[in-house]
């Protein structure tokens, strides 16, 4: 034995130390809650990373899960880091989880063991109702000599109710989470000083959001998931409490005494009631807030902080393509569900919206599967793209020199390659930083992988994706002028102006129909 048996008067200054057992490596590290054990992993090419799975940052309230959590009591023995499955409650694509759930998958370079490494940290997507840090792997984005951290949060109810007592406790846990990050990840090498924080889908929803939560980083990177999004926010709602408090078999008038029932409930059955009203929780937030251009509290903030942000070039394509052919004969009511929701209208006033919109993407052509790709570009407009320009404009008038957008349209082996039109659809990007669900097949997919690897920890790193000025093609910051991007493909280049009469359409309808959200 190494380091910790034979030199015990040397722990308190070792912050990662290393056991020696059966020629297996058993990684320990020294935190302020106590000694975590991890894991040795070793890589193909004979490089190695450590791992610590599951590591708690914070203890939810088992009698009020719903509600604010506390410290995660210091460790009386040294806490086995090696469970990367644990998941907060949930039943969509994967039925399962713990109350206990507020834990963070930790991967350690060990190449040239150093320290002051900067850190990835990353927030999965999932609707706020499904996903976990295990999903992630980040075997490909820790070989880059970056700490990476994939992070849960409650879902759902437990984590996104929107009442007058319990308001965004997900959010909450994620900064909780970064606090910790901040504090401890010295004890593993990092540099509590260059912090970068990701996520896709609502996962990049947070990202922008904590944008304007007090600093526990310095850069961000918003995939496929703005705050501006359509499906992000929410109102201050009960009456949803008491519907799934009446599915749980407790009928009641008073929100209060339907948490309470809900929290001696089994989260599962919780879940499953929440799944089964077609609900979606959102950040709680005042309407008006989607109208907010300029914060002075953050303007600094924003403006000092590398951000990287983008979508993916037919981001619903997946989606709607997969529809059956009955789909089409309901969508124009669903959309129209929408619109009111989001924009607050009803009647006439919603009705000339919607027409107005199908005009401009249909031009007068009847609803059907022909239109499948005029589909595709609305609804990729109206959940992500228009979204993301606007949180691009809010940080460029903030004067941000440092803003990297980029539109991700590289298809590779996609189930849709062969169908005319086809694009890079929301997700897709992912296999390229993580062992995800979908497995790359081919080399040049590999080769792929190589290069958006490079782009997102070089700006982890550096705070530039392309930091070498002989680097080409080079990816530049853009402006409110030439509206830039980086179109990441297998001949990426730079281009200006992504989509612009569709995003002046969109800017032309939130001035007219805005007004109708406050």
């Amino acid at each position: 034995m190494l380091c910790v048996k034979m030199l015990p008067s040397l722990v308190l200054f070792c912050a990662l130390c290393i056991l020696i057992n059966d020629a297996a490596l058993v990684q320990r590290v020294i935190t302020s809650k106590g000694i975590i054990v991890g894991d040795e992993v070793k890589t193909s090419d004979g490089e190695s990373y450590a791992t610590y799975f599951g590591v708690p940052y914070a203890k939810v309230d088992e009698d009020n899960p719903f509600g604010n959590t506390s410290p995660y009591p210091r460790f009386t023995t040294p806490f086995n880091a090696s469970d990367p499955n644990i998941m907060c409650p949930q039943v969509i694509l994967r039925e399962g989880g713990i109350l206990q759930c507020l834990r963070l998958n930790i991967y350690v370079p060990r190449h040239n063991s150093h320290s002051n490494r900067p850190v990835f940290v990353w927030f999965h997507g999932g609707g706020l109702a499904f996903g976990s840090a295990g999903e992630y792997n980040a075997t490909h984005l820790v070989q880059e000599d970056v700490i990476v951290i994939t992070a849960n949060y409650r879902l759902g109810p437990y984590g996104f109710l929107c009442t007058p007592d319990n308001k965004n406790q997900g959010l909450e846990d994620m900064k909780t989470a970064l606090k910790w990050i901040k504090k401890e990840i010295s004890a593993f090498g990092g540099d509590c000083h260059r912090i970068t924080i990701a996520g896709e889908s609502w996962g990049g929803s947070a990202v922008d959001y904590l944008l304007y939560e007090d600093a526990y980083f310095q850069q961000a990177i918003i995939q496929s998931g703005p705050r501006f999004s359509y499906a992000v926010s929410s109102r201050e709602d009960t009456e949803v409490i008491l519907k799934l408090a009446a599915i749980l078999g407790q009928n009641t008038t008073n929100y209060r005494d339907a948490l309470n029932y809900m929290a001696k409930s089994d989260p599962i059955q919780v879940m499953r009631a929440y799944n089964s009203l077609e609900y979606v929780f959102g950040v709680c937030e005042n309407p008006g807030d989607f109208h907010l251009d300029l914060n002075a509290k953050y303007a600094e903030r924003i403006r000092n902080t590398p951000i990287m942000i983008g979508v993916t070039s037919k981001e619903t394509f997946d989606d709607i393509a997969s529809k059956p052919d009955s789909y089409y004969a309901t969508v124009e009511d669903e959309f129209y569900k929408s619109l009111g929701s989001v924009f607050n209208l009803k009647n006439e006033t919603l009705r000339n919206l919607t027409d107005e919109i199908w005009k401009f993407y249909l031009k007068s052509k009847p609803i059907s599967k022909d239109v499948m790709l005029e589909i595709i570009d609305l609804s990729s407009d109206f959940q992500e793209n228009y979204g993301t320009e606007r949180s691009v404009t809010n940080f460029l008038k903030m004067h941000n020199p440092r803003v990297y957008k980029y539109v991700y349209s590289y298809i590779g082996e996609s189930p849709y390659k062969n169908v005319s039109g086809v694009g890079a659809y929301h997700t897709q990007e992912l296999p390229m930083l993580f062992e995800w669900w979908t497995k790359l097949k081919t080399e040049e997919e590999f080769m792929m992988r190589r290069r958006v690897v490079k782009l997102w920890m070089d700006f982890v790193k550096y705070g530039n994706p392309t930091p070498n000025p002989k680097s080409s093609p080079r990816w530049l910051a853009t402006d409110l002028n030439s509206r830039r991007y980086f179109d990441i493909n297998l001949q990426s280049q730079m281009k200006d102006q992504l989509y612009r009469e569709r995003m002046a359409f969109w800017e032309q309808i939130w001035s007219k129909y805005g007004q109708y959200r406050k």
